[in-house]
């Protein structure tokens, strides 16, 4: 008797634990389609593509331009002109091969690589790396791009949407998707521009933009944004007459490396999302700022770029989608990521001449000559948070020069080339002058946040994901609530 209750309580238990199981593993299947349920799916818009300004980062300060560019090919490629679109101006180059392109002031631009024995003299203006399929044709392997001509380069995906060429630069070798294109800048230099499907860059951002181990929803949030900036920056550039790219891949845009930093997590983001771009109510498309961390504060849209609007210039975004607002997930998540001294709080000491070499890059090219500086002050805070919004640096000898706080930090560098002042989120006090015993001055800064501090901030993503919130939880904390619309392009 005794035998046969302990068997009874055995199975009792076993159901139960079956049970719980079961409830839960429903649960999570129902959480998991309202979330995916949360983005709409149906559209009949075509990815356009996107080109990306390749930026070169051998030289101690990043250039748009390299004297000359060396490249491996990650599989068979063709090498051909649009300038000149005949069988004499298109070569081939097996998996692994080597190609260095440099420009001529007479021959404009040469081609060499060991597989072809000679140097290749084009007399054009820029040549195309594409993959090649076995069949001999380059053509688009992924989802369909409607409307986008087969010999336009956005549709050069290979057949396993992988890795096409490898550039080096320091070291640091980045694999891309799509087409590579070399153009003639000038007679020293060349630009290299990355052609691929919107969707293909979204994956490679949001990889670099966020660890690939966040939280799926977080990294959700951020294939929208970046995904949402890409599809405005080709907007803007089709208004430009001969602009040859889109955006750059660094610190003015996004940060982009090209291919195969990605994982799972990462893939499932941009395809749970495909297409999902950010519109703003009574309005069109918008860019999205983000920032890494805002600090506890979230900076207005017009700390960042003044007046800035929807792509159809109908809506002032600080009035709508990116206003200022406290954000205390900024300080839990840097906490719970141990990045406070870094995503949080930091304190920077820097040394009067760095700041003067630093505004005289960014002030030479407008006419503007800068000298001994005496001191800075903020001149204009945000109301809501007292972000610096504008400072005066007053010189001798001439007359102070006035500049937005965000411009003055992106100016300041140092020796390699990183920005000390992590944000414009600074304490009362700063910038505080500290004259030495030689009439120098240094300017100390107690920053908060990191970044420009505008839209999403990132760690406090990464916090509310972990939290539980969805992607659209958190892009409408980011971006208005019910001013933001989430629409599918494509």
């Amino acid at each position: 008797m005794p035998g046969s209750l302990g068997l009874k309580l055995l199975q009792a238990v076993v159901l139960l634990g079956v049970m719980a199981w079961t409830v839960i593993a429903v649960a999570d299947g129902i959480r998991q389609q309202q979330q995916h349920a949360a983005f709409p799916t149906a559209s009949k818009g075509v990815d356009p593509g996107v080109r990306v300004l390749i930026v070169n980062r051998d030289p101690p300060l990043a250039q748009t331009s390299f004297a000359d560019v060396v490249l491996f090919a990650a599989q068979p490629v063709e090498v051909l002109t649009p300038d000149e679109p005949t069988p004499d101006r298109r070569l081939t180059l097996r998996a692994g091969a080597r190609l260095r392109a440099l420009p001529d002031l007479v021959d404009g631009l040469i081609l060499n690589a060991p597989e072809w024995g000679r140097d290749v003299r084009w007399p054009v203006t820029r040549v195309w790396i594409r993959p090649l399929l076995a069949t001999g044709q380059t053509v688009p392997a992924g989802p369909p791009m409607r409307g986008v001509p087969l010999s336009d380069p956005r549709r050069g995906e290979a057949a396993d949407a992988g890795p096409v060429v490898t550039l080096f630069q320091r070291n640091d070798p980045r694999s891309y998707r799509g087409t590579i294109e070399i153009r003639l800048n000038d007679a020293r230099s060349v630009l290299v521009i990355n052609h691929l499907p919107i969707e293909a860059y979204a994956e490679g951002v949001t990889a670099c933009e966020m660890a690939p181990s966040w939280p799926l929803e977080a990294l959700k949030a951020q294939a929208v944004i970046s995904r949402s900036v890409a599809r405005a920056k080709v907007a803007e550039a089709a208004r430009t007459p001969n602009q040859p790219y889109d955006l750059m891949d660094g610190l003015y845009d996004q940060d982009y490396r090209g291919a195969g930093r990605h994982g799972l997590l990462v893939s499932r983001a941009v395809a749970e999302t495909r297409g999902v771009v950010t519109v703003v109510k009574g309005g069109s498309l918008f860019q999205p700022l983000f920032c890494a961390a805002s600090g506890g504060w979230t900076a207005s849209s017009d700390a960042v770029q003044p007046g800035q609007k929807d792509i159809s210039g109908a809506v002032l975004l600080a009035a709508t989608v990116m206003r200022p607002s406290r954000d205390p997930a900024s300080e839990a998540g840097a906490r719970a990521l141990g990045d406070l001294s870094t995503h949080h709080r930091s304190e920077v000491q820097i040394k009067a001449e760095t700041i003067r070499r630093g505004l005289a890059r960014l002030l030479r090219p407008r006419g503007i000559e800068i000298g001994w500086i005496r001191d800075i002050r903020v001149v204009e805070r945000e109301r809501s948070s007292g972000r610096a919004l504008r400072v005066r640096i007053n010189q001798l000898p001439g007359d102070p020069i006035e500049l937005s706080a965000n411009e003055f930090r992106l100016a300041i560098t140092d020796e390699r080339g990183r920005i000390p002042i992590r944000s414009t989120l600074w304490s009362e006090d700063s910038p505080k002058r500290i004259p030495d015993s030689q009439g120098r001055n240094d300017f100390a800064f107690t920053c908060f946040g990191l970044g420009h501090g505008a839209g999403l901030s990132q760690v406090s993503a990464w916090w509310l994901a972990r939290e539980g919130k969805t992607a659209r939880d958190i892009l409408e904390r980011f971006y208005g609530g019910e001013q933001l619309r989430l629409v599918p392009a494509w």
